[in-house]
């Protein structure tokens, strides 16, 4: 299965500044929104939240109209002969849009009335009309909903989060890249649509794909398309006219996206009002709903992973349903939570999965690529389903770290700049779709200092399923698919520890953990020292211990002593390891850390000094990196760290690396030194060069 390889310059690879109002931007513009509807005739949430969609929708019909040449100018602006005239304004064009022959499929009756306050409009249309929402490549209503619910309960009735737009371009480029046709000749669908971002991004790209046809024939082909190829359904109401809307806005036609009434939605099988038949798509995409339950009987009996249960995650349920849709051969790109793809819970889906598919790759994605909205571990599961003429091969694995959005939702920019003077992006996601790309037409990943990513052979599932003890389960197919896994630190831990020469013992076998506590609170006007988490530097080892009064520590703290090693279990991929010197005093630390105090037995069989490098290494964080739980705070156990093997050199070898890690230090902190007095001094130099500016030159009033 190879592809030809394309270069950095696709649109879909090259990491630029969105086009048009940025996601801040429209959190800002929604916001205000919001606040003019509540400041002006109150309503609830969700009545503000339909008002702020439908002025929204004015606003990028106006601009539809004048893009389309249907109208020479802009209506929505305060350039009107009063406040009358922009009310009126504004409810022609949405109910220009609500009854258009070609829109009039993405309103359902009970949408088509336009219900904002009059009294709101002037104040909101001040707002809209400095902004031109059609230039954005954003789901703008899609963020609307979210701003707007970002802090209420409604959203999780179904538990809605939405993809953001560099995860959507993520997943059409690899889209993109597995279909041997142009995407306008595949039939799509998104079977839990939501505000419809991923469809968007499907039908964007085939937009590109009808040639210079006239007008008439360009619009009736992609009407043909959309009619014929484009399908989205969600259960709630609301998100499928907004879907339906967001499409038929971007295309200028309406696409078959409906409402699904029912607890199922799209589960609930063989109803007459679906319009999503078995076996018929080349293409799905989807982010279905990760956390709500499915407990009705009669729908979890429809499905093999939901027979003889009480109840079923949805998102586990959609992943048949999904495949249970495709044609042999077509494609799934399905953002999974990671449960899915390492629990023990779960082994009967990834059977399910492999046995009906094969696994072409995973994109692990950050904790952060969802927020602000939702805090989740997940990953992109791309499947093709079996049929005659399908092989199995390598999996190809990624691990990205950013994706070019702050927790925040903002842009992360990079320090540098391109040639334009334009700050970069922060993003893996270019260089992740680039090597996959590779992958496909050469079977080959290139290693690249800047983004991991490899590939899994059978042979490699089949030996991890045999040591996690899965190798009996399901014919041997339930192994783990997630990233971290097969991670190349992983398995060289795994291959280095197999291949030692010296005896390996677990940690716990060297090492008590020290189980005194102390609460600074009881004793609020006693002085403590005290090292929290920021204190440790990450994989150097340098520390400091802050003298602290008892009533700013908040919580029970860990006491360390002389000798002692603390270890930082909250995101151990830090390294955050200090090794008390002997003379110490001792102290308290963050109860985060572990502090671990050699066994008696254990002084002749490791050197402490040792133990603490030994403890920032690859080989510990290769073994720990599986074991790494919690989203947001992501911590190692202490079970798990104890249960981490330690190949025992002899004393004198251990001594030997011990002085090798020492030196390299000693010069890597020297550098760092010596850069920031070259930084001290160049900054003192430009410092006094800007004193001078708007002086006379030196000498010039003498003369």
């Amino acid at each position: 299965m190879k592809r030809r390889v394309p270069t950095l310059a696709h649109p879909l690879l090259a990491p630029a500044a969105p086009a048009g109002p940025d996601v801040p931007d429209l959190r800002r513009v929604v916001a205000r929104l919001n606040s003019a509807l509540r400041n002006t005739v109150g309503g609830s949430i969700t009545e503000r939240l339909d008002g702020v969609i439908q002025l929204l929708i004015a606003r990028m019909y106006d601009e539809f109209e004048v893009r389309t040449a249907q109208k020479p100018a802009l209506e929505l602006t305060l350039n009107c002969a009063d406040d009358g005239d922009v009310i009126a304004r504004v409810h022609h064009l949405y109910e220009r849009a609500a009854t258009s022959p070609v829109f009039q499929r993405a309103f359902p009756p009970g949408r088509r009335q336009f219900t904002v306050a009059n009294e709101a409009i002037p104040l909101c249309i001040s707002t809209l009309q400095t902004v031109r929402l059609s230039d954005s490549l954003q789901d703008v209503k899609g963020a609307a909903f979210q701003e707007v619910l970002r802090d209420t309960f409604d959203k999780n009735d179904n538990q809605q989060f939405f993809t953001p737009l560099e995860i959507s371009d993520l997943m059409t480029g690899i889209a993109l890249s597995l279909v041997d046709r142009p995407l306008s000749q595949v039939r799509v669908c998104d079977p839990a649509v939501g505000t419809g971002g991923l469809l968007l991004g499907i039908v964007r790209a085939a937009l590109s794909t009808f040639g210079q046809k006239t007008a008439r024939a360009r619009e009736r082909a992609i009407q043909a398309y959309l009619e014929q190829h484009v399908y989205g359904v969600d259960i709630d109401e609301r998100m499928a006219w907004i879907a339906g809307v967001n499409v038929a806005l971007l295309a200028g036609s309406a696409a078959n996206i409906v409402h699904l009434n029912g607890g199922g939605g799209s589960l609930t099988l063989d109803r007459e009002d679906d319009p999503l038949q078995p076996g018929t798509f080349g293409l799905i995409v989807t982010n279905p709903p990760f956390g709500a339950e499915v407990v009705h009987p009669q729908i979890l009996d429809a499905y093999e992973l939901g027979r003889q249960r009480p109840s079923r995650r949805r998102s586990i349920l959609f992943v048949e349903r999904c495949l249970n849709l495709l044609e042999p051969g077509g494609f799934a790109i399905l953002v999974v939570d990671d449960s899915v793809l390492n629990q023990p819970s779960t082994t009967d889906v990834r059977a399910f999965i492999r046995r009906e598919a094969v696994v072409r790759a995973v994109f692990s994605l950050p904790d952060t690529a969802f927020m602000p909205y939702a805090t989740v571990k997940a990953s992109v599961l791309v499947l093709q389903k079996r049929g005659r003429n399908v092989q199995d091969g390598p999996i190809f694995m990624t691990d990205i770290e950013h994706t070019g959005r702050k927790p925040n939702g903002e842009v992360l920019y990079t320090s540098e700049r391109n040639a334009l003077g334009q700050r970069e992006i922060r993003s893996d996601l270019p260089l992740a779709l680039h090597l996959f790309h590779t992958f496909l037409a050469t079977g080959q990943v290139p290693s690249h200092t800047a983004l991991t990513a490899f590939h899994v052979t059978e042979h490699e599932l089949n030996v991890a399923a045999r040591e996690d003890g899965l190798a009996n389960v399901a014919s041997g197919t339930a192994g783990r698919l997630d990233v971290v896994r097969y991670h190349p630190m992983a398995q060289d831990a795994r291959q280095t520890l197999h291949d030692s020469p010296y005896p390996v013992v677990p940690l716990g076998t060297l090492v008590n953990v020290r189980s005194e506590r102390v609460n600074p609170h009881e004793t609020p006007e006693d002085f403590f020292q005290y090292v929290g988490l920021a204190d440790i530097e990450k994989f150097t080892g340098e520390w400091v211990a802050n003298e602290v009064q008892g009533d700013t520590i908040k919580s029970t703290c860990n006491a360390y002593h002389g000798g002692d090693v603390i270890f930082a279990r909250m995101r151990p991929n830090l390294r955050k390891v200090v090794r008390v010197p002997d003379t110490d005093a001792g102290g308290i630390c963050s109860s985060e850390c572990l502090v671990l105090k050699l066994k008696p037995n254990a002084e002749n069989q490791i050197d402490p000094e040792y133990l603490a490098w030994f403890l920032r290494s690859d080989l510990v964080f290769g073994q720990v990196m599986a074991q790494v739980t919690g989203v947001g705070r992501p911590r190692v156990s202490t079970s798990s760290l104890l249960a981490v093997q330690i190949p025992l050199l002899p004393l004198a070898q251990q001594r030997q690396q011990v002085m090798a890690c020492q030196r390299s230090q000693e010069q890597m902190i020297k550098a760092r030194q010596e850069a920031q007095n070259q930084l001290a001094e160049t900054e003192r130099g430009y410092l006094a060069v800007l004193q001078h500016v708007g002086h006379p030159p030196q000498g010039a009033l003498d003369a």
